[in-house]
C-alpha cells in the first residue's frame, strides 16, 4: 500500500513538473525548453529562465508557405541554445502534415532532434508499454 502511495506522488510530481506547455516534454537540449504558441511564435529558454532566441510566428508562416508551395522543406536559422546552434526545420511534403522540427545540441555535444505538429502541442513520450500479465494464480 506505501510502495503504491509512493509511485501515486512521484507520477504527480513529474506530471506538476512538466505541466508548462513546453514542447519538448521528453526530448533533451541540455535544459533548454521550448514553448510556442500561435501568437508569439516559437522561443527558447535555458534553464535560468532566460530567453535564448525568438522566432516570430509570421517567421514561420512565411517559411511553411514556402514549403508547402513546392512540397519540400526548409530550415529557419533561430540562434544559439545553451551548447550549440539550433535551427527549426519546416517540412510540408505531400501526403502528410506540414511539420516543424528543433534540432539542438545537449551537454555532451549530441545533435538531438524533435519533431513537433503546427498547432504547438506538446511532444510525449511514445506509449510503448505492455499491459501487464494477469497472475493465473495467487503466489504463497
Amino acid at each position: 500500500m506505501i510502495r503504491m502511495f509512493v509511485l501515486v506522488l512521484i507520477v504527480m510530481a513529474v506530471q506538476a513538473v512538466l505541466a508548462d506547455e513546453r514542447i519538448n516534454q521528453v526530448h533533451h537540449f541540455g535544459g533548454d525548453t521550448l514553448y510556442c504558441t500561435q501568437a508569439d511564435g516559437c522561443w527558447l529558454v535555458n534553464m535560468q529562465g532566460e530567453t535564448l532566441w525568438e522566432v516570430s510566428q509570421a517567421t514561420i508562416d512565411d517559411a511553411l508557405a514556402t514549403a508547402c508551395e513546392t512540397g519540400t522543406s526548409g530550415y529557419i536559422e533561430a540562434g544559439m541554445g545553451t551548447y550549440g546552434p539550433s535551427t527549426i526545420g519546416v517540412s510540408c511534403y505531400l501526403g502528410y502534415d506540414p511539420s516543424l522540427k528543433l534540432i539542438g545540441y545537449d551537454e555532451w555535444g549530441k545533435v538531438n532532434t524533435m519533431m513537433f505538429p503546427t498547432t504547438y502541442e506538446p511532444v510525449y513520450a511514445p506509449n510503448n508499454a505492455e499491459p501487464m500479465p494477469v497472475p493465473t494464480r495467487r503466489p504463497r
